[in-house]
């Protein structure tokens, strides 16, 4: 979790490229990782741990402080992700191993998968490139 944080502080993001190999060794993530700490908030209602709720709290160089509410993980059934989100996210995890034209291809045969009547047209476009 502490690199999480520390590639959210840095990069303003963290998705699947923020786990590559240059990513992980970005100096400036893994300073940050040395003064991130992680504490279980005893304010936090019962239960929520199966929802991935948490609250961050950031403290500045000047000595403010910055905190947000807590709150679930996006994703949660409870909390689900628009479809566009999750066309982002399955476009991002797929372009590692698809290319852009072949990654949204398959996207939109996911979307319309009741319309495919056999589903190896999709998944012969899966097995390309396996090891």
């Amino acid at each position: 979790m502490q690199f999480c944080a520390a590639a959210a502080l840095a990069d303003g993001r963290v998705d699947f490229g923020s786990f590559m190999d240059g990513e992980i060794t970005n100096p400036e993530v893994r300073e940050l990782m040395g003064r991130i700490a992680m504490v279980v908030d005893p304010g936090l209602p019962e239960g929520v741990e199966q929802h991935a709720w948490s609250r961050v709290t950031v403290r500045l160089r000047d000595g403010r402080t910055l905190s947000t509410e807590a709150r679930g993980a996006r994703g949660h059934p409870a909390t689900p992700l628009s479809d566009a989100a999750l066309l982002e996210k399955f476009l991002a995890c797929a372009k590692a191993v698809l290319s852009v034209d072949e990654a949204e291809g398959v996207a939109e045969q996911i979307g319309h998968l009741e319309d495919i009547p056999d589903v190896r047209v999709l998944t012969s476009r899966l097995e390309g490139g396996l090891d």
